[in-house]
């Protein structure tokens, strides 16, 4: 086991809570009384650390239809040396890859935000954001914006609320979503999993992150004021993401994951910075009936009318399961 990573199976969902309590000691300091930590769920426990936008086809239509035209524009826009056509042919298609993912993360946020105002919603903005809107789209200068930032290693900042918020709603992006709440964390990886059929033997996972100590790493957190996105208020979230993610697949041709992160920054840590929780999906109903106890359901979580009915519904099944999975809750 790395020195920064530690994994602890847990067998029923009452140990497994017992030990999610926010105010045990290995999670919160002595005289403390926040505690530093980090949560996130995730209904399997074989995935990685590793954001949805670098696991998605998503944004294949995009990448397809765009190639020929970023491989022009960077030819055109390309005049330091080390971009120039040359021998280093893979990292110059590295170099287009890496620019269309970026692109196809920007287009999709751009293209949430634009429908999303058509239709009336009411969109918090950032002055930083200047999105144009997915009709007006410009690609040769999102890409010339990047290009010329390519002595600080293309870094790619997805701090604009307008990315926050379309990431709850589903739009993949580079950040990873996390929650100062451990029974959130569960929640949601419990959730998840009753809207999988074909489980099998698999178990869920909450992870938790001290955060404070990914600072000597590439990873950075983004933080919003809670009064601009109400979800972020009722799921205490916060992001995390990888700084060096578009150098990195330069160097590699590969996106890694956060505790490839972690690990290549070669600290040594005194304690494990990173835990990694399991329990089997046979207790996801066990888990949502605890956790109800304590409200925490969607109807807490994110009290839309639409949540408040589909609690009501999982409520129902929640007094009647006897053991294993039901799959027929909805």
């Amino acid at each position: 086991m790395s020195d920064f990573l530690e994994i602890i199976h847990f067998s029923s969902a009452s140990d497994f809570l017992d030990y999610l309590q926010p105010r045990r000691s290995h999670w919160l300091p002595e005289n403390e009384t926040i505690i530093p930590w980090a949560f996130r769920g995730q209904y399997d426990s074989g995935w990685s650390l590793k954001p949805s936008a670098m696991r998605t086809d998503w944004f294949d239509d995009f990448k397809t239809r765009e190639h020929p035209n970023v491989q022009k524009i960077v030819r055109e826009l390309a005049t330091k040396p080390a971009f120039l056509p040359n021998d280093l042919e893979d990292w110059h298609s590295r170099l287009c890859e890496m620019l269309l993912q970026v692109t196809s993360e920007k287009f999709a946020v751009e293209e949430f935000v634009a429908l999303a105002n058509q239709v009336g919603h009411l969109v918090p903005e950032d002055k930083r954001w200047g999105g144009v809107g997915y009709e007006e789209f410009n690609l040769k200068e999102i890409l010339k914006d990047l290009l010329n930032t390519s002595e600080q290693g293309f870094p790619f900042i997805p701090a604009y609320i307008e990315y926050s918020l379309a990431q709850h709603h589903g739009v993949p992006t580079r950040a990873l979503d996390w929650t100062y709440s451990p029974f959130v964390a569960a929640f949601f990886a419990a959730e998840e999993a009753t809207k999988k059929i074909n489980v099998g033997d698999s178990n869920l996972a909450v992870w938790a992150i001290l955060h404070e100590e990914t600072k000597s790493t590439d990873l950075r957190i983004i933080t919003q004021r809670k009064s601009k996105i109400s979800y972020l208020q009722a799921r205490a979230g916060l992001f995390i993401y990888d700084y060096a993610a578009n150098s990195y697949f330069l160097k590699s041709g590969q996106w890694r994951n956060f505790e490839e992160v972690i690990e290549a920054s070669g600290q040594i840590f005194s304690r494990p910075i990173l835990r990694k929780l399991t329990l089997p999906i046979e207790e996801i109903y066990e888990l949502l009936r605890l956790l109800a106890a304590e409200n925490i359901s969607l109807a807490h979580i994110m009290p839309t009318f639409d949540n408040i009915i589909k609690t009501l519904k999982l409520t129902r099944t929640l007094r009647t399961f006897k053991s294993g999975i039901i799959d027929d809750h909805e």
